[in-house]
């Protein structure tokens, strides 16, 4: 793995995070990274979170260019137009503004608003990577089934159903977290009963629905609760349309279970789904995210004004690609349309053994996924971000110095430069699907054209055959080895400036800038 080059590690940072955490055995986060880091375990499968929020908001709405916007004579008319509408007692917009005024709705807002101004963080447990991997199982064997099955509709659907049933027998409803820092926790717990009456009232003429709610304490949080599962389904219903037997996917799915909580707890108005509420308790406690090595990078400039993290594990990085169920998938598909073609015998063995062999060679080729880090900050041109990708980077090599930045110049707006591994054998296997690509179009398409176009090809297959050879040979002794250092770089710049781009455009009073691309190799 390549690292961008980092300041030295800072020391730890004991007295803020015992005031931001004092709840907490352990102090794990450091100066400005997001206190979430230290709530979320350490084997979840991803996790973002954003901070200064607030801060971020006031710097745009007091930039020049939000000024400049507003002194448009346009802009002024709509702002102007807005607020007399909703300033109208009469109008459209008076009912809304009358419940907005109501002071339990004022201090709702006020929530919300306070919600998002800190910081905002969201994760999901392991259990995401389990159920990535489940989808694309039953995906795949659902393929298979359509793909090799000759029964009907019916069957086939109770096939399915069948494939469904036996891969939920390990599945769950897995555990995500939405966390919202407050900088004032009582207004949450006064709308959290409000809620609760709201819902009670609401759940009244349900009592199967009401029973299920409730108020709980966790882990000395607040949480209104609502208990769920699968019986709640209306399978009667859905039995009567369905084409197949459905008892066994209702009892399966029937069992399973699903917790939605919403409450407060350390200073956060959080809103939980999972199959129960046990990860409410555990958040915090344990080891935990902010500790994991990939979240090294992240201390490397957290005396820098963090204004955003994300983390996908490993794992979970590797089910969301499945690269390899894909190209089985795709070899299936090949392969069933190359059985239904009605070719000779030989050649059709010979199209299925190069498509074996190609999509091997593609296995070979895709580099194994690895858990990603990516976080940004603020400085005083803007933002400045960084991304750690801990997979297998087969296409870059990352051992010597980029030497190509010494030939780039001046200050571009956008530099991107990278060295790649020197492979020729690539160029050996793209000229060696390309050569049986011809075959195949020759042996297959030929046959297919008209009689003047099979003899116009063959008058010319002669001179195409040696201008490809020599094309092939140049590509083998002089391209391929030209690029054996491997460096390349784009570049966009704008300097250049005009006052007329083109002679359709009217002429600018100020020179406007000109994009440049530059492309080094």
């Amino acid at each position: 793995m390549a690292f961008t080059r980092l300041p030295s590690p800072f020391r730890f940072i004991f007295a803020v995070s015992l005031c931001v955490w004092s709840s907490l055995s352990v102090p794990t986060t450091r100066a400005d990274e997001p206190a979430s880091l230290a709530l979320v375990p350490a084997d979840a499968s991803f996790y973002a979170g954003a901070t200064h929020l607030r801060e971020q908001y006031d710097a745009f709405i007091g930039s020049r260019a939000v000024a400049k916007l507003r002194e448009m004579p346009i802009v002024q008319m709509g702002l102007a137009l807005a607020q007399a509408k909703w300033n109208d007692p009469q109008g459209e917009f008076a009912t809304a503004k009358a419940l907005l005024e109501q002071p339990e709705n004022k201090q709702l807002v006020e929530l919300l608003i306070d919600a998002v101004s800190h910081e905002v963080f969201i994760y999901g447990d392991e259990g995401f990577a389990d159920v990535l991997g489940i989808l694309n199982d039953i995906q795949q064997a659902n393929q298979a089934a359509a793909s090799e099955s000759e029964d009907s509709g019916e069957q086939l659907a109770t096939k399915l159903s069948q494939i469904l049933v036996q891969h939920l027998e390990a599945a769950k409803v897995p555990d995500t977290v939405i966390g919202f820092r407050l900088s004032d926790t009582d207004p949450a717990v006064t709308q959290l009963a409000r809620l609760e009456q709201l819902l009670g009232t609401v759940l009244a003429e349900q009592p199967n629905l009401k029973q299920r709610l409730s108020r709980q304490k966790i882990a000395g949080g607040d949480f209104l609760t609502m208990e769920l599962d699968g019986s709640l389904i209306p399978w009667e219903s859905i039995a009567k349309s369905a084409e197949f037997d459905l008892s066994e996917l209702r009892d399966k799915v029937s069992k399973m279970t699903a917790s939605v909580a919403v409450g407060v707890r350390d200073k956060y108005l959080i809103i939980s789904i999972g199959d129960n509420n046990e990860h409410l308790a555990l958040l915090g406690q344990g080891d935990v995210l902010a500790n994991r090595k990939e979240l090294a990078p992240v201390r490397q400039h957290s005396e820098e004004r963090l204004c955003s993290v994300s983390y996908a594990s490993e794992t979970f990085m590797k089910q969301a690609a499945s690269s390899n169920q894909r190209l089985d998938q795709l070899e299936s598909l090949v392969t069933s349309v190359i059985q239904l073609a009605e070719l000779e015998a030989s050649l059709q063995e010979q199209l299925l053994s190069d498509t074996r062999d190609l999509i091997a060679q593609l296995k070979k080729s895709i580099p194994e996924p690895g858990a990603v880090t990516t976080f940004a900050f603020t400085s005083d041109r803007g933002y400045e971000g960084y991304s750690y990708n801990w997979g297998e980077k087969k296409g870059l090599d990352a051992t010597q110095p980029l030497t190509v930045l010494d030939h780039l110049g001046g200050d571009p707006i956008l530099l991107v430069a990278g060295r790649g591994t020197y492979s020729p054998e690539n160029y050996e296997t793209f000229s060696k699907w390309i050569g049986r690509a011809i075959y195949y179009g020759e042996t297959i398409g030929l046959a297919n054209l008209g009689s003047n176009e099979q003899d116009l090809y063959q008058r010319v297959r002669g001179d195409l055959a040696s201008l490809l050879k020599q094309l092939d040979q140049i590509n083998r002794d002089k391209v391929v080895p030209a690029f054996r250092d491997g460096q390349m770089a784009v570049v966009l710049d704008a300097k250049v400036t005009s006052t007329q781009w083109h002679e359709l455009l009217a002429p600018t009073d100020t020179p406007l800038p000109l994009l440049e691309l530059g492309l080094v190799c």
